[in-house]
């Protein structure tokens, strides 16, 4: 299974940096990678236009941080080929998950935050994968408290090492934070466990970026004793010196026993 990552970035930037010159390169990537699941944040409505060319292939889900179709999209697409939807929902990273509302920790940027799941069934196994996706607020309380209200809808899901999760974000956290930590009470960080000298940097912001802890805030995490972590990438292809985003895309390979 090959999972990916990307917060696409939500706006119109100067520079070769617009959603419409942007959009081909994510695509470009797509083709070339191949990927089964795909999670990706900051995705506006105009972007929602330009994914229609995955409809061919992908079926999604998505949520919005406002809910009722208004704010921040975080969906999620899987190859109907290989997967067919077994569970959706959404909740919000907050006190009260099952309405639209900003966390009320404190700090961030004092927006909503939703996250959107899936349970997906492999058609030729009949294997199940769980998997979230979601963008935190980046504040340290917020990162905390929204690393548990995930983990306790993904413990209500069944044994743990019987179940296969996953968890995809513009996290927003570095490497040993507290939202890191928080995460890690339940997941593994597939960085972590089989690339762990791997330090390069997800967060661009349009200028190349190498080895820098301190860019590294997209994470994959994972849960489930019957899944394997194979690869771990951070794609940094550019176009002509030109970004499909402002953060790096990330895609991991796993087997699922």
């Amino acid at each position: 299974m090959k999972l990916m990552t990307f917060n696409l970035r939500c706006n119109d930037d100067p520079n070769g940096h617009s959603i419409a010159e942007r959009a081909f390169r994510i695509f470009d990537i797509i083709k070339d990678y191949e990927p089964d699941i795909c999670g990706f944040q900051e995705v506006v409505p105009q972007w929602m236009e330009e994914l229609k060319v995955l409809d061919d292939r992908f079926d999604h889900y998505e949520s919005y941080t406002e809910g009722n179709g208004r704010g921040e999209i975080i969906p999620i697409y899987w190859r109907k080929d290989r997967y067919e939807l077994v569970d959706q929902g959404y909740f919000w990273l907050s006190k009260t998950p099952e309405v639209p509302s900003v966390g009320g920790w404190g700090g961030g940027f004092g927006l909503p935050r939703s996250c959107t799941y899936v349970a997906l069934k492999e058609i030729a196994s009949g294997k199940i994968v769980h998997y979230y996706n979601t963008h935190f607020d980046g504040s340290t309380d917020g990162n905390r408290e929204s690393a548990q209200v995930i983990i306790r809808r993904a413990r209500a899901l069944g044994l743990p090492r019987e179940t296969n999760v996953f968890c995809t974000a513009d996290f927003n956290f570095h490497l040993n934070s507290t939202g890191w930590h928080s995460m890690r009470s339940f997941f593994k960080d597939v960085r972590e466990e089989i690339a762990p000298e791997n330090f390069q940097g997800t967060l661009n912001i349009y200028q190349p970026v190498g080895q820098d802890k301190g860019r590294l805030i997209d994470f994959v995490f994972y849960s489930g004793d019957k899944v394997v972590p194979k690869s771990y990438e951070v794609i940094t292809r550019l176009y002509d010196g030109l970004f499909p985003s402002d953060h790096y895309g990330i895609q991991c390979e796993f087997d699922l026993l």
